[in-house]
């Protein structure tokens, strides 16, 4: 039994795919993980290689973000060996899994957690591909065509439990050659994204729950293994936590950095997914920077008091701002994440979140316009227009943060682009350049804070 696992877009290192693989060949089941992207891949040299594999079962990663490069990679799959089944995984199969398994290309669809699932279904095809529909998390057609849903699997309680990612199945040397990953410059070019718990308890309404509501971890020792491996093994020097809300258990979150504080490992740490603010103390701050930290993000939003009300972000602005100044005290980067355009927002509450950032010790802001994915409450609240706007997931479309596919707000979408234009502008005055400038200590930090020039306040 073979399984070949794509994907599609970005050239973020596939974590997620390594997981999958590391739980199938701790199985014994061969496994081989093709970047589309990053590998340079052509439909041609996708054809040539994924016959010389021959593999028995496809996986292919989806973002509802950029769907269309998936199934235009199914479609090329199924052409070139139309006997082997297609297994769809990720957000979008998870939101949407009768729209996923509508293209003729696709036979299955994994729902959220996958290590379990995608491992039952292998070992179902390897017996004789029979008792799918035993399958818990799988979605799939049956011989007539008909679209089955089976039960949801639960997820996965004891995290220590899954395999550590197929690091060795990743030509992790391309991956180290790109300065800017999905908006988060590197500073050391050795780096790789961890995630250290999965499931998030908060319910923001624009926020995909694919591993739950339910903050699960990992032990701090495991992982610090993992980061223990990817130091020595891969001579990996930078690590980005990824993270929902890595500091909800703060106890664990301090573990965690102690035991690379106390290794004395020479490693630069990132928060890019972002901090929980209000669950910041003066301790935990002490520890990322001891541990090697230089920048942490951290998700506002906004400082409409309705609006935080609205989409259930449930954040002290007070302790939002305390968070700063405490990461700034210390030396910290700081990068704070706002959103501009929400559902009923008025001008007069962007102007509030504007205002906010201005003032705030913050060194760099993203002011962005929400996005209503399917499996998102902010998606489910579009009423009719819904299945209007879940088609267009399907088009040959990218949506990103700065372009809405939704009137959502109170603000027309010209006004709003104007407001988010101002936002940046009213940002990044001369006070906030110098203090970017006085973080610089190196030509290391030459090279990292030009790079975040270019990438955020210049595009």
């Amino acid at each position: 039994m073979k399984v070949t696992l794509i994907k599609a877009v970005t050239i973020y290192p596939p974590i997620g795919l390594a997981y999958l693989a590391a739980k199938l060949e701790s199985l014994n089941i061969k496994v081989s993980i093709i970047d589309y992207v990053v590998g340079g891949f052509t439909p041609d040299t996708l054809r040539q290689r994924l016959i010389a594999e021959a593999p028995d079962l496809i996986g292919i990663n989806c973002l509802s973000f950029n769907t269309f490069p998936s199934f235009e990679i199914a479609r090329i799959a199924k052409a070139t060996l139309p006997h082997v089944p297609i297994v769809f995984g990720g957000h979008h199969p998870t939101a949407d899994p009768v729209g996923t398994l509508r293209h003729k290309e696709v036979d299955f669809a994994v729902i959220g957690e996958g290590e379990e699932t995608l491992a039952e279904l292998a070992l179902a095809m390897k017996n004789g591909g029979a008792g799918f529909e035993a399958i818990a998390g799988l979605v799939f057609k049956d011989q007539s065509g008909h679209i089955v849903t089976n039960k949801p699997r639960h997820f996965i309680e004891d995290l220590d439990t899954i395999p550590y990612p197929a690091y060795h199945l990743l030509d992790l040397e391309k991956y180290f050659k790109f300065p800017d990953m999905h908006g988060i410059v590197k500073k050391r070019d050795r780096f790789m994204p961890i995630l250290t718990s999965r499931g998030c308890p908060y319910g923001c309404i624009y926020c995909c729950k694919s591993f739950g509501y339910k903050f699960r971890s990992r032990s701090p020792q495991h992982v610090f293994n993992e980061i223990l491996l990817l130091y020595e093994t891969y001579k990996v020097r930078e690590i980005h936590i990824e993270d929902d809300t890595f500091n909800v258990d703060a106890p664990r979150a301090k573990a965690i950095l102690d035991l690379i504080i106390t290794r004395k490992l020479d490693l630069s740490i990132q928060f890019p997914s972002g901090l929980r603010a209000d669950l910041v103390d003066e301790e935990l701050m002490d520890k990322i920077k001891k541990a090697g930290a230089f920048m942490v993000a951290f998700g506002i939003e906004t400082a409409s008091p309705r609006m935080m009300q609205l989409i259930n972000k449930r954040l002290d602005l007070k302790k939002v701002e305390y968070a700063i100044d405490l990461a700034v005290g210390k030396g910290v980067w700081t990068w704070g994440y706002f959103l501009l355009g929400l559902p009923d927002e008025t001008r007069e509450e962007m102007e509030q979140t504007i205002a906010f950032a201005q003032r705030s010790r913050l060194h760099v802001a993203s002011f962005s316009t929400p996005v209503p994915f399917p499996g998102t409450k902010l998606f489910e609240s579009l009423g009719d227009k819904k299945e209007e706007i879940r088609q267009r997931f399907y088009e040959k479309e990218v949506f990103h943060f700065g372009r809405p596919i939704a009137r959502l707000s109170r603000v027309p979408d010209e006004e709003l682009a104007r407001l988010r234009l101002a936002a940046k502008k009213r940002f990044y005055d001369l006070k906030r350049i110098f203090r970017i400038a006085m973080l610089i200590r190196n030509a290391r930090d030459i090279r990292y804070f030009w790079r975040k020039f270019k990438t955020i306040i210049l595009k």
